[in-house]
């Protein structure tokens, strides 16, 4: 069983939830809060830091340079509305026990094909947010990759630039060392390596995840139930059915809280 769920050994007045703006969220979602305003920052960030910098303007067409803005953009304001669907869908909240359901630990709520809390955005993973928790990590995956892309063809282009200016100090090494340590002290390289590792991690972490869930999906493993027990079927397009038909977590209303004493009555 996975160690975010208890069947029914905790009592609904346990439960951890908040309202913010009117919608019901996990108490720990300032991690997806925090990503939700970071993300923005970070791209904006980047397109200051290294697409629209005048080395890349210059050698680039005007319309390649729009394209690249745009798609990245568009990456960027994917996660981030894919990110919200998350933080606020309902994941499949019922108010009472059934055969696909489990109870969130942290959240003390029962929830429908539950898989497991993500402390990272502060998120129930079940039925209703499944589907945009693989979507957000596909996108955001996918931006992360296109940033790392493009550092790498910038610092190639800085340094091929760098040899044709001073090709004939190019093999010294003080001049080397010396060149690194002057690029070291400018904010915008310090910026253009924390943007770097940035990308490359979250590009690994979010690959990883997004290819683990989409194929526990596509072969029906989807929660913690349909991985312990035999003859539930699952399948991708039933994780998917409703991605286009979000139901919001403010719309569920919560019972009364009941303990396993009343189950027994």
């Amino acid at each position: 069983m996975d160690s975010d769920s208890a069947p029914l050994s905790w009592a609904w007045e346990r439960r951890r939830r908040r309202n913010i703006c009117g919608f019901n969220v996990a108490s720990d979602c300032l991690g997806g809060l925090a990503l939700l305003i970071g993300i923005p920052v970070l791209v904006a960030a980047h397109l200051a830091t290294v697409v629209l910098t005048p080395h890349s303007t210059v050698s680039q067409e005007c319309n390649t340079l729009r394209l690249k803005v745009f798609v990245e953009l568009l990456l960027c304001l994917s996660t981030e509305v894919l990110l919200f669907l998350l933080l606020v869908a309902d994941p499949g909240f019922v108010d009472a026990p059934t055969d696909l359901s489990c109870c969130c630990r942290h959240c003390g709520m029962e929830v429908e094909d539950f898989d497991h809390h993500c402390s990272a955005v502060g998120a129930c993973i079940g039925k209703g947010n499944m589907c945009y928790f693989i979507l957000f990590l596909l996108f955001a995956a996918l931006l992360c990759v296109l940033a790392a892309v493009q550092n790498a063809l910038f610092a190639y282009g800085a340094v091929r630039a760098y040899r044709r200016d001073t090709a004939p100090s190019w093999t010294s090494r003080a001049a080397l060392i010396d060149a690194g340590f002057t690029a070291l002290r400018s904010p915008r390289t310090l910026c253009f390596f924390v943007l770097s590792v940035v990308a490359v991690d979250g590009g690994v972490v979010c690959t990883f995840l997004c290819l683990r869930y989409t194929y526990l999906a596509y072969w029906g493993l989807s929660s913690v139930r349909r991985r312990g027990l035999v003859g539930i079927p699952g399948s991708l397009s039933e994780v998917f059915a409703h991605t286009l038909r979000p139901a919001f977590s403010h719309n569920f209303t919560f019972p009364r809280d009941y303990t396993l004493a009343d189950l027994s009555d």
